[in-house]
């Protein structure tokens, strides 16, 4: 289940002791008082500054996130995860 981000929310997650982020690069950029943020960029630099877990998912391959989020964020994404790939038939109709 998806859930909508707003300010709060991330603010609420960002204090959690770690963080899981599904299917990242589907996800809005929320407006914090007309300043646009980018949660998943925010949420994986807090976990790389904070030493927190970091769990991710997600349907793009390693040139699409470098694309979406630029080498620094992907950069942190190698360091703070392991990368486990699956492939195969899709199941989705």
């Amino acid at each position: 289940m998806a859930i909508t981000l707003n300010p709060e929310r991330l603010k609420s997650i960002e204090r959690k002791w770690a963080i899981a982020l599904d299917d990242i690069g589907q996800e809005k950029v929320i407006n914090d008082y007309g300043t646009p943020v980018d949660a998943v960029e925010r949420l994986i630099s807090i976990c790389e500054a904070e030493s927190k877990p970091l769990f991710i998912t997600t349907n793009l391959s390693h040139m699409q996130l470098q694309e979406r989020y630029g080498s620094r964020i992907t950069d942190r994404i190698n360091r703070l995860c392991r990368i486990i790939e699956f492939s195969g038939k899709s199941y989705r109709q």
